[in-house]
């Protein structure tokens, strides 16, 4: 699984896509994100093969650290929004799968949070 960001015809954007054999193909890319985008992808790969991808998005006045899942089929579940400050203080959003708990981190202005998804 790979997720990255893109502004391909002038449309920011993350993509992902999959692999069942070792990355020799890929399946066609799936827009994940939202909104206007601002990128800083970072992804987690579950069990049960699908894979979580998270970026951060620009809003009217704050920008957003947003989660998304998406199934090996390539289907995404709903957005959830994370984290809301400053581009600047929420740094670079960070995906971990360890077991079977998946954990993000990001930045805000009194330093580094962290939040368990489930």
């Amino acid at each position: 699984m790979v997720a990255w960001y893109t502004e391909a015809d002038d449309k920011p954007r993350v993509q992902a896509a999959f692999s069942s054999d070792a990355g020799a193909t890929w399946t066609k890319p799936v827009v994940v994100s939202t909104g206007d985008t601002q990128g800083y992808a970072s992804t987690a790969l579950n069990a049960d093969g699908s894979a979580l991808v998270s970026w951060i998005e620009e809003g009217p006045n704050s920008a957003s650290v947003r989660v998304r899942a998406v199934s090996p089929s390539g289907a995404p579940g709903p957005v959830l929004k994370i984290a809301e400050g400053s581009r600047q203080s929420l740094g670079y959003p960070k995906l971990i799968h360890s077991g079977s708990e998946t954990w993000i981190a990001w930045g805000d202005k009194s330093g580094v949070k962290t939040a368990q998804l489930k």
